[in-house]
């Protein structure tokens, strides 16, 4: 929790709710003791991190919060370039088209993929970096964002909505978290993707994750160079593999899900370790999953007292592509 205040939201207050507040009568060392922390946010907090990071052609300091819309107080700077960079807020798993329905030029990028204005892409739930560039050669030029979204469930359309794009959807903190793949049946392959979610938080509670199986990709930001124990607290089968090369991995006891591991995971050489020995800075890690539903994801620097939940902040998403 503590990181996620630090990345999103730095002002907002922590309020501990425990046993007293229900029974005043308690004394010390009797009831329960803490039931609850609660991170608020304020409405103020909220709009601090809204907006996106303007560039403009014309030059002057970057614009933080802008709207992502052409000012009238610009006009007599015309023609000019704008660039705004941030985060997309994308509400569910689905088919996304996202367009101008105003009439200026504009080019964009999600997750550092070039796209097309009139293709479909595929995105998982949750915070995409987007970055768009718009050109105002006259006063007519306008923009109005819209996301044409479908809803899926696997491979079925459980929704379909035209979505404007409007602060609600735009931030700008940095991006967190691992791209979660939850798929139908209880293997990685041969199973349509049932959903995808930029997870922010890999903490889930008994009963958070919803399907057979699941995998997580991304990178881990390591602090400093040395021995780390990275694994998760968890129900069910997990491995954990670092740089593609070195795994930690905790059985569920089931000789099906070994039978499905080894098929999965034959030719790759991986190398079974209890610990991985890490440089300081970005290293691939990709989580899988099966018949688990707790998972919270830990780590131990060699010689620490105890071991921690990942911070999100050192976490950050694949963010992978796919045009329909």
């Amino acid at each position: 929790m503590e990181s996620i205040k630090n990345t999103m939201f730095p002002d907002a207050k922590f309020t501990t709710v425990d046993h007293k507040l229900f029974n005043k009568n308690l004394k010390p060392g009797e009831g329960f003791g803490t039931l609850i922390k609660v991170m608020e946010i304020s409405n103020a907090e909220i709009q601090k991190v809204r907006g996106l990071t303007g560039d403009y052609s014309f030059g002057g300091p970057q614009r933080m919060n802008d709207t992502a819309a052409f000012s009238n107080q610009d006009e007599s700077r015309i023609p000019y370039r704008v660039t705004w960079k941030g985060l997309l807020l994308v509400p569910y798993y689905g088919s996304y088209r996202i367009y101008n329905n105003g009439t200026a030029r504009i080019g964009f990028m999600i997750d550092g993929h070039q796209e097309n204005q009139e293709k479909e892409i595929l995105l998982g739930e949750g915070f995409h970096k987007i970055t768009v560039t718009a050109f105002r050669n006259s006063p007519g030029d306008t923009l109005n964002f819209m996301m044409q979204s479908k809803m899926l469930d696997g491979k079925n359309v459980t929704k379909s909505e035209l979505i404007k794009i409007d602060s609600k959807y735009l931030y700008n903190f940095p991006s967190f978290g691992l791209h979660g793949y939850f798929y139908e049946g209880p293997e990685w392959s041969g199973n349509p993707i049932r959903y995808e979610v930029i997870n922010t938080n890999m903490c889930f509670g008994g009963g958070g994750i919803l399907t057979e199986s699941a995998e997580w990709k991304g990178a881990i930001k390591i602090p400093d160079t040395d021995t780390y124990t990275i694994f998760t607290k968890n129900n069910g089968y997990v491995r954990i593999i670092i740089d593609g090369k070195y795994y930690w991995e905790q059985g569920d006891g089931n000789k099906n899900t070994g039978d499905t591991v080894d098929g999965y995971f034959k030719g790759r050489h991986l190398q079974k370790v209890n610990a991985f020995n890490l440089t300081g800075g970005k290293h691939s890690i990709e989580i899988y999953s099966l018949h688990a539903s707790l998972l919270e994801l830990m780590w131990n620097k060699k010689g620490a007292a105890n071991s921690q939940p990942v911070p999100v902040d050192a976490l950050e998403p694949d963010y992978q592509i796919t045009t329909k």
